[in-house]
């Protein structure tokens, strides 16, 4: 289960990966990038109770090396926009990963309870809270 989790990861790292390099514009990078990550990562979802003890751990831990580094992307990205003056600030790291955190519990439940097309139909409003609190 714990690989299932690293490649849906590195699957999404790779895409992640392709979308800032292939786009330009700011706001349509974090909309791809969101989308991406709504598409795939919740896709290999396991209940974590449910599957418990060691594997559960396992599971969980690759799941936190993600949000972690789709926290450093953030932030570089971040860093990067404040350089060209495109946003005022970069937002504190804790910030960035109460919002990913937040919206991986909810994407994990959408697709726990069979409701992907809904999920996927949220992404502009997760989209405008995500902008909004990182603001």
């Amino acid at each position: 289960m714990a690989e299932l989790a690293r490649d849906q990861g590195r699957r999404l790292m790779g895409n992640l990966e392709q979308i800032f390099r292939d786009t330009k514009d700011d706001f349509e990078r974090v909309d791809r990038a969101l989308r991406a990550y709504l598409e795939l990562f919740p896709a290999g979802t396991v209940d974590l109770e449910r599957l418990g003890g060691e594997a559960g751990q396992r599971v969980r831990g690759v799941r936190q090396k993600y949000v972690i580094t789709l926290t450093q992307l953030v932030l570089h990205q971040y860093e990067r926009a404040v350089e060209r003056g495109t946003v005022e600030r970069v937002p504190e790291r804790a910030a960035i990963e109460l919002v990913l955190t937040g919206i991986e519990g909810l994407s994990f439940r959408y697709y726990s309870e069979g409701r992907r097309e809904e999920l996927l139909k949220l992404q502009p409003v997760l989209l405008h809270l995500f902008l909004r609190a990182l603001q």
